[in-house]
């Protein structure tokens, strides 16, 4: 639901589309607000169940969880609020490796549904955290970069108090004459100086979750791969086992039978020892 939401706010939020990169790091709009309220409730709780369940999660989903969480709660700073749609549709996938754990414990590992969702899953992994990811990413920090130089300057000082002190103060290019106190309207009244240490802070995060979506996607390829046969799988075959079946008879006449595989394997080794030896 939440990445719909996503879509329909990067094509029909007019405001949105129209801001520059002051107003993508500064700026607010009531469906970015939104997306990042609901992104933030949605890491909340990946934060709690791989903080709870660390031993069936792992410690890099905790990782994934907790910087995720903190990137869209530095959103309603506001900070880089603008973001919050591109970014939540790194979720794409997750469906995909939803239904991939299912068919496992629905007895369906290696079955055709498995292979084609597993396909599914790569693609929209690969395209929505590494491709779409990276490309958002590169353009968010472009922006924070402009944005710290921007503010050290006369003018960008300037800009900052005139939208402090009256936040419905817009450019005309901006509004087209219309009231705009949406953009600026839910800033406090006073400039909103970007700390380094918060600039720090978002832009780690961000290149930890990069980094473990590269992880991921490898591992995901090389467990999806174990489940197939070969030329498109590594799936080895179970090796059989020899079975050594020895009878005894006791003193009732009673007749038992042992299985033992390893008797097998020692009597062949010493079978090849002994053929060895002559």
């Amino acid at each position: 639901m939440i990445c719909s939401l996503a879509f329909f706010t990067l094509s029909n939020d007019h405001e949105r589309n129209r801001m520059d990169y002051r107003e993508r790091i500064w700026g607010y709009t009531g469906a970015t607000g939104l997306i990042d309220a609901l992104a933030t409730g949605y890491f909340a709780w990946d934060l709690y169940m791989c903080a709870t369940h660390i031993g069936v999660f792992g410690k890099g989903l905790l990782a994934h969880a907790s910087c995720a969480l903190l990137v869209y709660l530095l959103g309603f700073r506001p900070f880089v609020n603008y973001y919050a749609p591109s970014f939540i549709l790194y979720e794409l996938s997750s469906p995909f490796l939803n239904f991939h754990w299912f068919l496992d414990k629905l007895n369906m590992t290696g079955s055709n549904a498995q292979l084609y969702n597993g396909i599914l899953l790569m693609s929209t992994f690969f395209g929505s955290r590494l491709v779409w990811g990276t490309y958002a990413s590169f353009h968010c920090f472009s922006d924070v970069w402009k944005a710290l130089n921007f503010q050290s300057t006369f003018s960008g000082r300037a800009w900052l108090e005139a939208r402090g002190k009256s936040p419905a103060l817009q450019f005309d290019r901006f509004t087209k004459g219309e009231p705009a106190a949406e953009v600026f309207g839910h800033t406090t009244a006073h400039p909103r100086h970007i700390p380094q240490w918060l600039a720090l802070i978002y832009v780690t995060s961000n290149l930890v979750l990069l980094f473990l979506n590269v992880i991921w996607f490898g591992k995901m390829i090389e467990t999806i791969r174990k489940r197939f046969d070969p030329p498109f799988g590594t799936k080895q075959p179970e090796p059989k086992k020899d079975i050594a079946v020895s009878k005894d008879v006791d003193g009732k006449g009673v007749v038992s039978v042992q299985l033992d595989a390893k008797e097998v394997r020692k009597r062949k080794k010493k079978n090849k020892n002994t053929r060895e030896a002559r």
